[in-house]
């Protein structure tokens, strides 16, 4: 499902349902920073950039805003989602993870024993680091999730029941897994739908009379399909993304 494409009626499904970028566990978001960091070159710019880090108390004092390495708004929010303010630092890989910092930057110690607990508390002190560290690792090289956030973030916004084209069901369905049957349905049905002589209609006159564009006009009405078949959109987007079948 890609906005340039303005299709999704194309795309595979994957039918297991645990391990999408959309639902990604604390414990699993902390091995994927884990994995990340163990394959990161040590003389990379990355990897110095995050040796600065250290350089400024307030690496350590607040959350990055998206300001360090100009990433969108979607990737903080995936962080500050994954990496939840009440998540313990006790569980092994939350322990391999500072380990890994401490042994690549020698003044994080430093900087710990002068900010713990006098202006922040340990837990804060490395979700405030790890958000930049993570910020660090997105510019360098997005991971599918992260690439999944901000894709999903810049899907069209949901328009008034007056100019949908298709109105949605009761309930939305956000989480948990889809059963095949309802999807191969919706992939069959909206295949029908996005090459009706009645879509490439409503794209024509979209595109000549409002200046729209065609994959925006096609992705929108298949958004709302999809919803009409009690699919959110942003979490039907999250399962049948080709991004995360990997």
């Amino acid at each position: 499902l890609t906005p340039a494409s303005g299709s999704i009626s194309s795309y595979r499904p994957r039918l297991s349902g645990r391990d999408r970028a959309m639902e990604t566990s604390p414990a699993e978001f902390i091995d994927e920073l884990v994995h990340r960091l163990e394959a990161l070159p040590d003389d990379s710019s990355a990897r110095e950039k995050m040796l600065n880090l250290s350089d400024s108390q307030d690496s350590f004092l607040s959350l990055d805003d998206g300001s360090l390495a100009s990433t969108l708004p979607a990737i903080a929010a995936r962080f500050a989602q994954c990496w939840p303010e009440d998540m313990a630092l006790s569980s092994p890989g939350a322990i391999k993870l500072v380990g890994h910092a401490r042994t690549h930057d020698k003044q994080l110690q430093k900087m710990s024993d002068k900010l713990v607990p006098k202006k922040v508390a340990e837990r804060a002190f490395w979700r405030h680091y790890f958000s930049r560290v993570h910020a660090l690792l997105v510019e360098a090289a997005p991971s599918p999730g992260d690439q999944l956030a901000c894709h999903i973030d810049g899907l069209p916004k949901p328009r008034t029941a007056e100019e949908r084209r298709f109105q949605p069901a009761a309930e939305l369905q956000a989480s948990g897994d889809i059963p095949r049957a309802k999807l191969l349905k919706f992939i069959t049905e909206c295949t029908k739908m996005v090459s009706s002589d009645e879509s490439l209609k409503l794209a024509t006159r979209a595109v000549a009379i409002d200046g729209a564009d065609i994959a925006a006009v096609m992705l929108t009405a298949q958004l709302e399909f999809m919803e009409s078949m009690g699919i959110d959109r942003r979490f039907g987007v999250a399962m049948m993304s080709p991004s995360v079948v990997e």
